[in-house]
């Protein structure tokens, strides 16, 4: 990385945000329209009106002429919306030191190998979650083709950019000053010597993250009404007989070949990847196992498997400390809203991806003051093991009042 001794002056930074955000809020309402079944009028597909200009960020829409009124005017809003916001976060970040407790940011800002991975990475993230919450609210589906290549940049640049994980301050005993690091797999506790690059342990639990991620992406079916065995045989004849399978598991071999070089190299750049890749599997199953105990429960999908690479992606970007605070936000918002919507359309199917995006963009903003509060109850261990366990029962009661309360009602 090439460090930077003078950091850009703050408004050329804002402006060059502005304009990144209206390409990636266009990038978002690209994607939504192509993947909408039927696809949905767009400048980007080719054969519409107003040719090169309809295909310029926040102008465009302007001379573009298909579709309605109200559909061009909401496309040109989201890219409005995505250019103010990512420049005013921006303009926390790079001149209020806003990821950081006031009283370390002014510290924090004056060294901009600091500053700018993180807010890279958030960029990118924020893009990313736009594209995916606004194809699940008209389709209520999150494809993988967004969170698949998503969570390989979340683990690119972990590995590249280590810096670019969330950044918290840390306390060593006999140092003058606390320091700056991002929020490591081992955060709030020290980083043991076992996850090292070069130390088998930490290869083995890259390993396992990486693998579980992959199976879990391959195509496949699970019945157990004739047994166990033949529950296995017939996912085994799926997933041979699926296209897919064998990109997936040439991914999983390119993907397992850079992780054994990135543990080789060690360094900062591998505590980066190491805790990208926990991040993501933890991230994916938090969610996993609600999918799993709601169907149990309900009897049907409560949680759609989009859901879960949604997630794995949100904590490759952000680590598995930051999903534990979006795991609990997120349901608080869909209570509401999905409650709301019952009540006035007894429409029962709520997309859940929005909110869990709206969860982690929430904690990014809020970060300087959750994660003191979060490494508290983290620095426990046992205690936090007892809440997981907790809510996860809780839930099962929770989704068996549902199913009771539904089936008084006469709700599907």
């Amino acid at each position: 990385m090439i460090a930077v001794s003078t950091p850009p002056a703050p408004s050329i930074v804002v402006t060059l945000a502005f304009l990144i955000g209206a390409v990636l809020g266009a990038a978002a309402n690209a994607v939504a329209a192509a993947m909408c079944l039927p696809p949905k009028p767009s400048p980007w597909r080719g054969g519409g009106s107003g040719g090169f200009a309809s295909r310029l960020p926040l102008i465009g829409w302007w001379f573009f002429r298909e579709g309605s009124t109200a559909f061009r005017l909401r496309s040109a809003a989201i890219e409005l919306l995505s250019a103010a916001g990512l420049a005013v976060w921006c303009w926390h970040v790079t001149v209020r030191g806003a990821l950081l407790p006031a009283d370390f940011g002014a510290r924090w800002l004056t060294d901009p190998a600091n500053v700018y991975p993180p807010l890279l990475a958030q960029g990118l993230l924020f893009g990313l979650m736009l594209a995916a919450s606004l194809i699940d609210f008209e389709e209520k589906i999150i494809p993988d083709a967004i969170t698949v290549p998503g969570a390989w940049a979340g683990l690119l640049l972990a590995a590249l950019l280590p810096g670019s994980l969330p950044p918290i301050v840390v306390f060593l005993e006999g140092a003058p000053a606390p320091t700056f690091d991002f929020v490591r797999l081992s955060a709030p506790h020290p980083w043991p010597a076992a996850l090292d690059g070069g130390q088998w342990p930490a290869l083995a639990l890259a390993a396992f993250c990486w693998s579980a991620w992959c199976f879990a992406l391959l195509p496949r079916t699970w019945y157990t009404r004739h047994g166990w065995r033949r529950a296995a045989a017939l996912c085994w004849a799926r997933v041979r007989r699926e296209p897919a399978a064998k990109f997936i598991a040439a991914m999983a071999a390119v993907g397992m070949a850079l992780i054994v070089a990135v543990w080789l190299h060690g360094g900062r750049p591998w505590a980066g990847l190491l805790t990208s890749l926990t991040g993501m599997a933890a991230g994916g199953s938090m969610i996993w196992v609600v999918r799993v105990v709601g169907r149990t429960m309900l009897g049907r999908e409560a949680m759609g498997f989009g859901d879960v690479t949604l997630m794995a992606m949100i904590g490759s970007f952000l680590g598995w400390q930051a999903c534990l605070l979006v795991f609990f936000l997120a349901p608080l918002a869909g209570l509401v809203i999905g409650g709301l919507q019952w009540l006035v359309r007894r429409d029962h199917e709520v997309p859940y991806g929005p909110f869990l995006c709206l969860a982690a963009a929430g904690v990014v903003v809020r970060w300087p003051a959750l994660w003191p509060w979060l490494a508290d109850l983290l620095a426990l261990g046992w205690f936090v093991a007892l809440v997981l366990a907790a809510c996860v029962v809780l839930l099962i009661a929770l989704l068996g009042v549902l199913r009771v309360v539904r089936g008084l009602l006469g709700g599907n």
